[in-house]
């Protein structure tokens, strides 16, 4: 890493129109990434009715570590999950996920004048789809599951809503309003808002299909222990300044360490910061623990199982 043109082009094209010197730009780019991201993170949180509070963050990338604190901060989440495969974590994602996809087709119908037959070979031709998928890809799979769906409207309504189907699909008048029924519970957990006194209409049709792959037992995700000694270094931090902080190797940590921030803990892979006021700790699994307010560390089962 050249840090001499990187500096030159903070200073150029953010610090020097915006009048801030080189740290100060910096942070201001970092802050921004982060900002980003919340924003993300809360289109399919806050903005789905979900506290993000109540939930705890994973950190996936080898940058995680870098930004993950701020993020939480942000956010108000208190724990901050980083696993020992957090550089690869897309990567380990798709060895221990099962096997999935998904089949959709375009089919309208109104419960005003339901189209029984229409849903029938609708519901039929998907339940083929699914099943070659099973047959196919999914072959020699330990388990399979597949479940059906709808994206239903109200009339002149600009979106659709998801909505699952019964294990028996829509067969007579019965199923078609309890499905109604349903929409208007769905619409109102969604939006807050629904008119029980709607038709609904069903735009497409989806099919889910998940195969269970035969599960194999990982190799040990600790990183491997590594003696070199705790060094120092400087950092920035918008609430100190610059600080001497405390640098060591992921493989120096013990299970159950806790260390409070600032500080730097560095690996082959991944470098995680823990600002000041935050603390961090190894989990036996090789996970980190990072507490972006502080507070006391709980290395436990209900941890370990989410790392």
């Amino acid at each position: 890493i050249h840090v001499e043109p990187a500096a030159e082009a903070i200073l150029r094209d953010v610090g020097g129109p915006l009048g801030l010197d080189l740290k100060a730009a910096a942070q201001a780019i970092f802050q921004l990434a982060c900002e980003r991201m919340v924003t993300a993170i809360e289109e399919i949180t806050l903005k789905q009715g979900i506290d993000a509070r109540s939930a705890v963050l994973i950190g996936g990338g080898g940058g995680a570590g870098l930004y993950s604190a701020t993020i939480a901060r942000r956010l108000g989440v208190d724990r901050v999950v980083i696993p020992a495969v957090a550089a690869a974590l897309s990567a380990a994602g798709a060895l221990l996920s099962d096997l999935t996809d998904d089949f959709a087709v375009t089919a309208f119908t109104s419960t005003r004048s339901f189209d029984l037959d229409l849903a029938a070979r609708t519901l039929a031709d998907l339940r083929r789809r699914a099943e070659a998928f099973v047959a196919g890809p999914g072959g020699g799979a330990a388990d399979h599951e597949i479940r059906f769906s709808v994206e239903a409207r109200y009339p002149n309504q600009v979106w659709e809503i998801e909505v699952p189907l019964p294990e028996g699909g829509l067969p007579g008048a019965a199923a078609v309003a309890a499905f109604r029924d349903a929409f208007h519970r769905f619409h109102d957990d969604l939006f807050a808002v629904s008119d029980p006194a709607s038709e609904v209409e069903i735009v497409s049709w989806r099919a889910h299909v998940r195969c269970g792959l035969p599960r194999t037992a990982m190799d040990d995700l600790r990183p491997p222990p590594d003696p070199k000694p705790a060094s120092t270094r400087r950092a920035y931090f918008p609430a100190t300044g610059e600080v001497d902080t405390i640098v060591r190797r992921y493989g120096s940590l013990q299970a159950g360490e806790r260390i409070e921030g600032p500080v730097i803990i560095e690996s082959n892979v991944t470098t995680v910061v823990v600002p000041p006021g935050a603390a961090i700790a190894l989990l036996p699994s090789g996970s980190l623990l990072l507490e972006p307010f502080g507070g006391s560390a709980v290395v436990g089962r209900d941890l370990e199982q989410a790392a």
